[in-house]
């Protein structure tokens, strides 16, 4: 092979490596950090391309409570499964169909499924530079399919909530003619790290410790700090200093 030849390869290796660093590097960015695409490609809006459905007419106005994470519209950058990555304009994530919901060109309301996304940023309406939250599109045995996560912390070790919306039924009100119904939620938690998912029955020291195996040294400094990893700020507080020690 010629020099220059090999100067072309490299150089290409070198793009390669640049642009997926940059992607992964998304994926575990602090609420309310900075928001740069320029390490990455973003592709331009395609519903085609995205894979997204029409929304069901579903209508939510005789149940009680919302289905969605919010019910703003918001900015969000779509991490594909492909690999491609989306600057959508208006998006909300809907907790009871395990949908992303977004508009299109047309003011069209459309629908992706968590198995065509690696992951959603969704950008903070007052600054779209900074991000509000991020989601990770991962395996959920409750349902045999994946299901959208949020990420509450970043580094090798997060940990992940999953929140569900479902439907409840009351009993019949003759005072207004109907059957009232509201949504409900359920929630779980899961810890992320070297790139797997293990699931936490609940927040304790004992579920914690063992999903991440930790050793008897970093169990003494949770109990020289008091911390008995029963709520998501312990809990993020104990992973932000085991990712520290890395």
């Amino acid at each position: 092979m010629t020099p220059s030849y090999i100067k072309k390869i490299s150089l290409l290796i070198i793009l390669g490596l640049v642009q997926f660093l940059g992607y992964t590097q998304q994926l575990s960015i602090d609420v309310n950090q900075q928001l740069s695409t320029s390490n990455f490609s973003v592709n331009a809006y395609d519903p085609a391309t995205v894979g997204s459905k029409k929304v069901s007419l579903l209508s939510y106005t005789d149940i009680s409570g919302s289905p969605y994470w919010t019910d703003n519209w918001l900015s969000a950058l779509f991490f594909m499964h492909n690999g491609k990555i989306y600057q959508i304009n208006k998006a909300r994530l809907n907790l009871f169909t395990g949908e992303v919901h977004f508009l299109n060109l047309e003011n069209e309301e459309l629908a992706v499924e968590a198995n065509q996304l690696d992951s959603i940023i969704f950008k903070n309406s007052k600054d779209s530079t900074k991000v509000l939250a991020t989601f990770k599109s991962l395996y959920d045995p409750t349902k045999n399919a994946k299901s959208f996560y949020q990420t509450l912390n970043s580094g090798e070790n997060q940990l992940l909530l999953l929140k569900k919306y479902f439907i409840k039924t009351g009993d019949y009100n003759a005072l207004q003619g109907k059957t009232e119904s509201s949504f409900y939620q359920k929630t779980s938690y899961g810890i992320f790290h070297y790139g797997m998912l293990d699931l936490v029955e609940s927040l304790d020291q004992k579920n914690i410790c063992t999903a991440l195996n930790v050793s008897d040294e970093i169990k003494n400094w949770l109990g020289a700090n008091k911390n008995k990893l029963r709520n998501e700020k312990e809990v993020i507080t104990f992973l932000t200093y085991l990712n520290s020690t890395h």
